[in-house]
C-alpha cells in the first residue's frame, strides 16, 4: 500500500511538472513578438497566439477554422499553395518563406514564415508556422537599394560596413572606378582593401572606430586615396554616416579629374609667375638703357 502511495505521489508530481512547463512555453508562444499558428491539412488554422493581435490584428478565436491561405496576398496566392502543398507532404523543417499576410484592416504585411510538418505527432498534428513581421525591415531595405541604384546611376560608390568595418554591400560601380567587382570585396575588411599606404589604412582605422564610438556622429567628409585594382589610385570625396542599424554608410564621388585639373592649374600658375619673374629680370637692362637715355635727351633739351 505504501507503494501505491508513493507511486500515485510520483505520478501526480510528474503531470504538475507537466502542467507547469506546459504553461511556461504556452506563455512565452502566447506573448512572443512573433505569430505561432497550426494549421490542419487542408491548411485550416487549428491554433493561433494572442500575438497576432499586436501584429495582424485579429483575435485568436476568430480565426479559428478558417483557411490561412485566404490570408495571403492574391498576387502570392498561388505560390503560397504550392509552397503549402510542399509542406504537408514532407515532414519535418520545410522553406524559409516570405509572404504578404492580410491585416484585419485591410492593409499587408510582409511575414517572415517558418514551417515545421508534426503532422506525425499525435499532440501537435498540424503544420506549425512560426511568423514574423519583416514589413518595415524590408520597406528600408528597398529604400536603400533604390537610393543605391540611383547613386550608381550617377558614378557614386556606396559602400555599407559593420561596426567590425567589414563590407556587407558595395555598389557595382565599384567596377568601373576602382576595377574591382562587389563579390572580390564583399566580406572584407575595407581599410586593409582598399589604401594606398599603410599609413592611410591605419588613419582609416582610427576614423572610422572614433566614428563608430560617438554616438552623436550624424556624418562626416573628407577626401582620400583609395587603391584599385591595377595598384594605381583615385582620389575620392567620401560622406560617411551610421545607419539605423548601427552600420557605416559611405558615398563615395571620384574627384580624380577634378585633383588633377586643380594640380594642373597650380602648376600652370607657378610657370606663369617664373615667367613674370624672368621676364621682368631679362626686361631690367634694357629699361634700364631706354631709361638713360631719355633721361639723357631730357637733360640735353634742358641745356639747349
Amino acid at each position: 500500500e505504501a507503494k501505491n502511495k508513493w507511486q500515485k505521489w510520483q505520478k501526480e508530481k510528474f503531470q504538475e511538472e507537466i502542467r507547469r512547463q506546459e504553461k511556461y512555453f504556452r506563455t512565452l508562444v502566447e506573448y512572443s513578438s512573433d505569430v505561432t499558428v497550426i494549421l490542419d491539412k487542408q491548411g485550416r488554422f487549428k491554433y493561433v497566439s494572442r500575438s497576432v493581435k499586436n501584429i495582424l490584428g485579429y483575435k485568436s478565436k476568430e480565426l479559428i477554422g478558417k483557411s490561412f491561405l485566404s490570408f495571403v496576398h492574391q498576387g502570392e496566392a498561388n505560390i503560397a499553395k504550392k509552397g503549402f502543398i510542399n509542406n504537408i507532404s514532407i515532414p519535418g523543417l520545410g522553406k524559409y518563406h516570405l509572404w504578404k499576410i492580410k491585416h484585419q484592416n485591410g492593409s499587408f504585411k510582409t511575414m517572415e514564415i517558418f514551417s515545421n510538418n508534426m503532422l506525425d505527432n499525435p499532440i501537435i498534428n498540424g503544420l506549425v508556422l512560426n511568423a514574423k513581421d519583416v514589413t518595415e525591415t524590408k520597406k528600408f531595405e528597398s529604400e536603400m537599394k533604390i537610393s543605391y541604384d540611383i547613386l550608381s546611376r550617377v558614378g557614386s560608390l556606396v559602400v555599407v560596413c559593420n561596426k567590425e568595418g567589414e563590407m556587407t554591400y558595395i555598389s557595382s560601380s565599384v567596377k568601373k572606378i576602382l576595377g574591382f567587382t562587389p563579390k572580390e570585396l564583399l566580406g572584407h575588411k575595407w581599410w586593409t582593401q582598399s589604401f594606398v599606404s599603410r599609413e592611410d589604412s591605419e588613419a582609416a582605422l582610427k576614423r572610422t572606430m572614433e566614428f563608430i564610438a560617438d554616438p552623436n556622429s550624424k556624418t562626416t567628409v573628407y577626401e582620400r586615396k583609395i587603391r584599385t585594382k591595377n595598384n594605381d589610385y583615385r582620389w575620392m570625396l567620401w560622406e560617411h554616416s551610421i545607419g539605423i542599424d548601427g552600420s557605416i554608410i559611405g558615398v563615395g564621388q571620384d574627384v580624380t579629374e577634378l585633383k588633377r585639373t586643380g594640380e594642373q592649374l597650380k602648376d600652370a600658375v607657378k610657370d606663369l609667375n617664373m615667367f613674370l619673374y624672368k621676364s621682368s629680370h631679362d626686361l631690367k637692362g634694357p629699361l634700364a638703357s631706354i631709361m638713360g637715355v631719355i633721361n639723357y635727351s631730357q637733360l640735353d633739351k634742358s641745356m639747349n
